[in-house]
């Protein structure tokens, strides 16, 4: 495959925009897509812009053209949105597409078909057909859970109110990797384009518990502090509650229930096993890193 060089960001929120400076640090030529112009002001000098319309694959055919990759980082309510952005970009001749797909359990077969994942799978298979057809790569870079959202967010240890809601005993392992690590493995997936062709790359900077969290949460914090820390003690039951919320009622707050539910309760596996960090330069974190995460939080 020839080098990558052109390559084009959808989606430029929380994840997008680790991922905008990472692709630059790399020195790939960046166009940042939108549907709006005033979306190009806050841009750097050296990242090009093009508006385009999402509702038109004719008008992302025309806007992809001269695309070596394509980036997405769409949030989660617009992911089958993909689908004819990659219909546009195999007949603009895009090379690679990188699906908004940074999770833990979506090429995991044992949670395929939980109700988060099925517009995930149907991405990946659209993506599957094109490559066994030689018109379109792909890679699905599986960061597991964003670090942040462990730590800075409380899906793990809600740090900033010294409280805790484990899943049994909170020491089910999770894979995690911060923001900056993780747009960085996007950036080297692109600068190793046949080394990961067609399949997905798994990284984390480390598995991490809750209970490790909290422990840490604990020896850093002031003696005296108080903890509030309640417990599952049925996780199992806990989980199917939360995966009937979303049957019957699909919204925002019901899904992000039943995502945090999948990585905590212990019915899948979240800490990967064969990793890529060696490939995409990812460095694995020390428990000093992670108290200094944790500390950090604790501020």
């Amino acid at each position: 495959m020839a080098l990558i060089k052109n390559v084009a960001l959808i989606g430029k929120g929380l994840f997008g925009s680790a991922v905008l400076p990472a692709l630059v640090d790399a020195g790939f030529n960046v166009t940042v897509f939108s549907r709006s112009e005033k979306n190009k002001d806050a841009l750097p000098a050296d990242v090009a812009h093009a508006k385009v319309d999402y509702e038109s694959v004719d008008s992302m055919t025309e806007a992809f053209r001269g695309q070596d990759a394509i980036v997405s980082t769409i949030g989660f309510d617009s992911i089958l949105a993909q689908k004819p952005m990659i219909d546009a970009a195999v007949t603009a001749g895009v090379k690679r597409f990188i699906p908004a797909d940074y999770t833990s359990f979506s090429t995991d077969p044992t949670a395929a078909q939980l109700p988060q994942h099925l517009p995930l799978k149907a991405v990946q298979t659209h993506l599957q057909d094109y490559a066994q057809a030689g018109r379109l790569e792909y890679t699905i870079v599986a960061t597991g859970v964003f670090l942040e959202f462990l730590i800075d967010y409380g899906f793990a240890v809600n740090l900033k109110e010294k409280s805790a809601q484990l899943w049994g005993e909170g020491d089910h392992p999770v894979s995690a990797t911060s923001l900056a690590a993780a747009a960085r493995a996007v950036a080297a997936v692109l600068k190793n384009p046949e080394e990961t062709k067609n399949r997905a790359v798994f990284v984390h900077e480390l598995a991490v518990s809750q209970a490790k969290i909290l422990a840490l949460g604990k020896e850093i914090a002031p003696a005296g502090t108080e903890w509030t820390v309640a417990k599952f003690e049925d996780p199992n039951a806990e989980f199917e509650n939360r995966l009937q919320a979303v049957l019957q009622k699909p919204e925002m707050s019901t899904i992000m229930a039943l995502i945090v539910a999948t990585l905590l309760s212990g019915q899948f596996k979240a800490q990967f096993g064969q990793l890529d960090n060696d490939l995409l330069g990812v460095r694995t974190l020390t428990e000093d890193d992670l108290k200094a995460r944790v500390a950090s939080a604790l501020s």
